[in-house]
């Protein structure tokens, strides 16, 4: 009896342990994680290998949690059965169920998540010693559920390297709150990230404002009126339609045979972004093919033109006014 009631004990024990450690391991903050392994500590680069396998990880608190509950549960219907042998294994589940859950699995599980950053270290070594000893085990469930989770889902198991704007946005309030970041560069980031808000409209210079060349304009006069804007692009206009952008060190570089036929072969096809678009999407289609400037249209009309020096000064300001503030 005493052996048994030991038993039950060690198995209990175990039990919450492993749910316990499990949770840990979920609710780690990983800044504080990283800021541990940057001092060599460790019980925090152990805890790192185990979650860059958090498959591996998972199977074997499961494994752990399992066994235990089976021992706990055998050695208490054994236990009864000697008490009441026709009521042994009901009396047997109506201890064990409750003083599982609770013992087991709802105080270690909180109390382990509240602790999760110095609990982790402390069970890292008898977690990694568990994921050895059930190797076995844990390599054919772990094949056996990652086989499942690919027929079921066959992108599923593909990582994405990117972080979405507010899986980065979190990551910034993480890092924020840990001290990490001083209030005037959060303002920075966030005033960047508000670059959604702002619209090319806002930043363009209206075509009023624009000095463009007309496509019947002669070369001296081109050349002419770079030297009083000291301006190396132009927008290439006929009427009010814009025919495209010309770089005059294209003119200045071209043989005469070249400019046999006119300079109009010269010109460069400009990306089109609407008015409304926000700076974000306009700086993402810029910058794939190196573009440094964008023609603005509103309703199919061209009415303004946005540069990539006009969206760095933008970025700029708002940095700037970030730091004063």
């Amino acid at each position: 009896m005493i052996l048994l009631l030991f038993i039950i004990f060690i198995a209990l024990v175990t039990e919450a342990f492993f749910s316990g450690s499990e949770t840990a391991f979920v609710s780690v903050n990983f800044l504080k994680l990283m800021h541990l392994i940057e001092k060599k500590n460790k019980p925090a680069m152990l805890v790192h290998d185990l979650l860059k396998k958090p498959d591996r990880l998972l199977t074997t608190t499961l494994i752990g949690t399992n066994i235990s509950v089976v021992a706990s549960s055998a050695c208490a219907t054994a236990l009864f059965t000697k008490a009441s042998p026709v009521y042994g294994a009901l009396l047997a589940t109506l201890v064990m169920t409750p003083v599982s859950f609770i013992f087991c699995q709802l105080l270690p599980k909180t109390v382990f998540r509240y602790k999760a950053n110095r609990v982790v270290l402390y069970v890292a070594g008898l977690v990694n010693f568990s994921e050895k000893l059930f190797f076995p085990f844990v390599s054919f469930f772990t094949f056996f559920a990652n086989s499942v989770a690919r027929i079921i889902n066959p992108k599923g198991l593909r990582k994405n390297p990117f972080l979405t704007k507010d899986e980065i946005k979190s990551l910034i309030k993480d890092i924020s709150r840990e001290g990490i970041l001083e209030a005037h560069e959060k303002e920075a980031i966030d005033k960047i990230f508000d670059m959604t808000l702002t619209r090319a409209a806002d930043v363009m210079v209206p075509l009023k404002n624009v000095i463009s060349i007309d496509i019947s304009e002669s070369i001296e006069s081109i050349k002419d009126k770079c030297a009083r804007s000291r301006f190396t692009r132009f927008p290439v206009l006929e009427g009010k339609e814009l025919k495209g952008v010309l770089n005059v060190f294209d003119l200045f570089y071209s043989s005469p045979e070249d400019l046999s036929h006119g300079w109009s072969a010269l010109m460069r096809p400009v990306l089109r972004v609407e008015m409304d678009e926000s700076l974000d999407k306009v700086f993402s289609k810029l910058q794939p093919n190196k573009e440094m400037v964008a023609a603005v249209y509103k309703d199919d009309e061209f009415v303004g033109i946005l540069t990539m020096e006009d969206l760095m000064e933008e970025i700029t300001t708002k940095l700037t006014s970030a730091r004063k503030g």
